[in-house]
């Protein structure tokens, strides 16, 4: 039989969150803590981190308070990449669930309606290997969408460049597909290995922990390392970011080749491009977009990681808006953004750079536990406006992260849930303290309360308070043994009530540590001395035989 001890130590090792809430109490939600609070734009936080106990998707408002709790909805999966995208022309949630391995994953794609509902699937077709963490993303119209995804193939390695020694071994080739979403049918596809070569990378095998050694197909050396692509509704080109070529690629979406390739190498080996960096660099990017495209010159965005764990070109991780002039061939830097908070410097993996409808960008730091928004200022700086770091529990920090962060307008009032309520009172007939919450629910602006002498009897109203937070507490004027809580809206019409809920009231030999709003949790439980007192005595086993 497992000791005692051994569950006990097993508990302990748990990252526990430092907010709990008593709606919800097996909630592993992140705790945000902001830092800069200066006018952001609307919207709520989009985070889904991992390296936690509660991975998964989760939401929150802008002054750090939960809203929804999306940990289990893609299973024992972890969660990435959660945004809100336009399908089936309203918004929904779009994210990929899959299994973290070194440096990719294995899963699929996800997108939820307003309900948090999974209504589809994406995943890619032909050939392809399964969907990958780095990109989803539902393209304009939402009838097709784009995925990446990596694969292990038995490669000629030796053309390794640095002087690099190897013979046969395996390569991770990096693909992406654009899929219609209805159909499943691969519409686009299009695999590095089949346009650049293996000595562009700019990494050595097993140089850090998602490199691979290249000697077996389960440690493939992966030379590219794509980790964004984008659709451009002009030219139709794809905006390809390759972590490990420290290299932008425009990509045909007809006859597949590269067009153009923009790598400012900095202090590292150098790469060829098509234009001249002016004054710049960047290297280990992530997150490459397209801003704006005219018949001279080009914009594009990204997050400039500037280091990988091992290579460093600047000491701290940007955004960066760069002009490409076809004409003259030269790459301008033409804003960089601060970083958001002094203790955010590096991210050394992950991280994105996103456009605000209102001309603001935000910012996830990846492997940093922060994020923030800023804004371009009268004299054409970026300036920052808001910031928050965010934590799991204990011992967290550097252990936990997040590969995206966004900020969107969202509104939901879930179809299929109803309100959470936990009751108590220190007695009967002491007042009772009523906790209600309602997961993902943003039409919320105040509660109202009522009360019956049994479950199914007559609930008369008793107040009313406003919505504070993810969970609001309310001291009652009076004791009542049931309560029913109804979400009102702003306007105070009825949403959505919660199910009838019977009060807690401690026994006598518990009540003597509790308060009038509520019980502690003890500090600790007393495990009986000896293991025997959990096994039946040996007479009354043999007296409970059957003869």
């Amino acid at each position: 039989m497992p000791s005692l001890l051994r569950y006990a130590v097993l508990a302990a090792a748990l990252v526990l969150p430092s907010t709990q809430f008593m709606t919800r109490p097996l909630s592993f939600a992140p705790t945000i803590n902001v830092t800069i609070n200066k006018n952001p734009s609307t919207g709520y936080v989009f985070i889904a981190p991992t390296g936690t106990d509660g991975n998964g998707p989760y939401i929150y408002d802008k002054a750090g308070n939960l809203v929804w709790d999306g940990a289990g909805v893609v299973g024992g999966a972890d969660a990435y990449n959660f945004h809100v995208c336009m399908y089936d022309r309203s918004p929904h949630l779009c994210l990929t669930g899959g299994l973290g391995h070194q440096g990719y994953a294995i899963g699929t794609a996800m997108i939820l309606d307003a309900n948090y509902r999974i209504v589809t699937s994406v995943q890619t077709g032909g050939p392809g290997n399964y969907a990958d963490q780095h990109e989803f993303q539902v393209m304009a119209g939402g009838n097709a969408a784009v995925l990446s995804s990596y694969r292990s193939i038995p490669y000629d390695m030796t053309a390794m460049p640095y002087g690099v020694t190897m013979q046969q071994g395996f390569l991770m080739d990096s693909m992406f597909q654009e899929i219609d979403i209805k159909s499943g049918q691969v519409v686009f596809e299009w695999y590095a290995s089949d346009h650049v070569p293996v000595n562009h990378t700019r990494v050595y095998p097993h140089s850090f922990g998602q490199v691979g050694d290249g000697y077996s197909g389960h440690s493939p050396f992966d030379y590219f390392h794509i980790n964004s692509i984008d659709k451009s509704t002009k030219s139709l080109m794809y905006l390809v970011s390759a972590r490990h070529t420290n290299s932008i690629y425009a990509i045909n979406s007809s006859t597949h080749d590269v067009v153009w390739r923009l790598a400012c190498p900095g202090t590292m080996q150098p790469s060829s491009s098509d234009f001249d960096c002016q004054g710049f660099n960047f290297s280990s990017q992530h997150d490459a977009r397209w801003v704006r495209e005219d018949t001279d010159t080009t914009t594009i965005s990204l997050f400039d990681n500037a280091n990988n764990g091992v290579n460093q070109t600047d000491i701290i991780s940007a955004g960066m808006i760069i002009d490409l002039n076809h004409k003259t061939g030269k790459a301008v830097l033409r804003l960089r953004s601060l970083p958001t908070a002094s203790a955010v410097g590096q991210s050394v993996s992950q991280g994105n750079f996103q456009a605000l409808p209102n001309g603001n960008y935000f910012f996830g730091y990846g492997s940093s536990q922060a994020f923030g928004e800023q804004f371009i200022n009268s004299k054409g700086y970026f300036e920052v406006n808001y910031a928050a770091t965010w934590t799991t529990g204990a011992d967290s920090v550097g252990k936990t992260m997040c590969y995206r962060t966004f900020s969107y307008d969202w509104t939901s009032t879930p179809a299929n849930t109803v309100p959470a309520v936990y009751v108590y009172a220190q007695k009967v007939g002491s007042a009772n303290t009523i906790y209600v919450s309602w997961n993902g629910a943003t039409t919320v602006a105040q509660w109202a309360f009522y009360a019956a002498d049994d479950k199914y009897g007559h609930y008369t109203t008793i107040g009313t308070t406003k919505k504070n937070g993810f969970e609001t507490t309310w001291a009652a004027p009076k004791y009542s043994r049931w309560w029913r809580v109804d979400a009102l809206d702003q306007f105070g019409v009825p949403l959505r009530s919660s199910a009838n809920t019977n009060t807690f009231v401690p026994n006598a030999a518990l009540v003597g540590a509790c308060k009038s709003t509520e019980c502690p949790v003890g500090p600790a439980w007393q495990a009986p001395t000896s293991s025997s007192l959990l096994s039946t005595p040996a007479t009354t086993a043999a007296a409970a035989k059957p003869t």
